[in-house]
């Protein structure tokens, strides 16, 4: 029996492919490739039966804090367990800033790591995760995570720098040689992509306003919304993500007072055009490229800044099926993956369910949300 798969994008993290029990999708000549031959034991399986596959996205969880962070901490688990037990998720997605860098140093660390992943693990519930500029700041030693001193200088003078926060070129090229390899494997497939900083279209969107109505959601971070780099240092990325065939949404955080879900702006569609005749070598004209959705993650955290109410963002996919042709002899492929979303609030409360289909932006909503 061949796999067919759903590729989780995790920036900063890790590539987890989904693997789906069935006819390859879509069926192409890379039907000689085998599975069998590859490590699979760390991806989810999922049956042929299965037709809904449901994602929790924790972000921004800034564990560790000095001022009130143990009773901080306590609250962020107890609200992972709670939308765990709610929710039933197959996957959980921690979305970046899983610590207070700042706060933490290399003796607490690991612990506060260990509580960012524990409702996983009781849960015995697969996840992945993203790391935020929170994760590795100045009280966490450059020179272990960057390989000793050997390969650095240090200046008295100047005991602190930037780092960047933007998806470099380098990490561009990997999602694109990733997503690549993964075609190679199974055919076309269809994605989401989880990256903790938002890339600079996201700023497009908040500066253009938004309609609650249409785009339902909180956006109540100050102006300028804080992107990657300083405008478009990410170039490389977006058009990585634009090119990309069959990704449906991005998924950010980082950004506390903002919750929404929104098209690819349409002002940003023809600044990084594919260049003329550019292949990738796996094009494939039965899965048309569509700019992805953009949506920010529900801060979980009761750390970091802001007071507006917890949450978590859901993901409820309905996978590709097999679908018969009209003279029941045939069979063609639904190419398309749907995608259902809402916040379960630390109340209880479901707010702004939507549908992350070809109207939304065009669909009403009711505004009142709770956030």
């Amino acid at each position: 029996m061949w796999m067919t798969a759903l590729s989780v994008f995790a920036l900063f993290g890790v590539s987890t492919q989904l693997m789906i029990s069935g006819p390859p999708w879509p069926p192409s000549h890379h039907d000689s490739h085998s599975p069998s031959g590859n490590d699979d034991s760390n991806r989810l399986v999922i049956t042929r039966d299965t037709d809904s596959f449901r994602i929790a996205i924790f972000a921004d969880l800034h564990l560790g804090e000095k001022h009130k962070g143990d009773e901080k901490d306590r609250n962020t688990s107890r609200l992972m367990e709670y939308v765990i037990r709610q929710e039933s998720p197959n996957l959980a997605v921690l979305n970046g800033d899983l610590i207070a860098g700042e706060d933490v140093n290399k003796e607490t660390a690991a612990s506060h790591m260990y509580q960012a992943v524990r409702p996983m693990v009781d849960s015995n519930l697969p996840w992945a995760s993203t790391y935020g500029n929170h994760d590795s700041q100045f009280n966490l030693s450059r020179d272990q995570i960057r390989g000793g001193a050997e390969y650095q200088q240090r200046n008295e003078q100047n005991p602190e720098a930037n780092i960047d926060d933007w998806v470099l070129a380098a990490t561009a090229d990997w999602f694109r040689e990733t997503s690549k390899d993964l075609r190679a494997r199974f055919g076309q497939l269809p994605s989401l992509a989880f990256v903790h900083i938002p890339p600079h279209v996201f700023r497009s969107v908040a500066e253009g306003g938004l309609d609650a109505a249409l785009l339902p959601g909180l956006n109540a971070d100050e102006r300028p919304l804080h992107i990657q780099g300083e405008g478009h240092n990410d170039d490389a990325f977006v058009k990585a993500l634009m090119d990309e065939r069959g990704l449906h949404s991005v998924h950010s955080s980082h950004d506390h007072g903002s919750s929404w879900c929104a098209p690819w702006p349409d002002k940003e569609r023809g600044n990084l055009r594919r260049n003329e005749g550019e292949e990738d070598g796996h094009d494939d004209d039965r899965a048309p490229r569509k700019q992805p959705i953009l949506c920010f993650s529900k801060r979980t955290g009761y750390g970091g800044y802001g007071n507006w109410n917890r949450g978590v963002r859901i993901l409820e996919m309905r996978l590709p099926q097999l679908a018969t042709a009209g003279n029941d002899t045939e069979t063609k492929l639904d190419p398309g993956l749907q995608v259902d979303t809402w916040v379960r609030m630390e109340t209880g409360k479901i707010v702004t369910h939507v549908s992350l289909n070809e109207t939304y932006g065009k669909d009403h909503y009711p505004t009142a949300n709770g956030e």
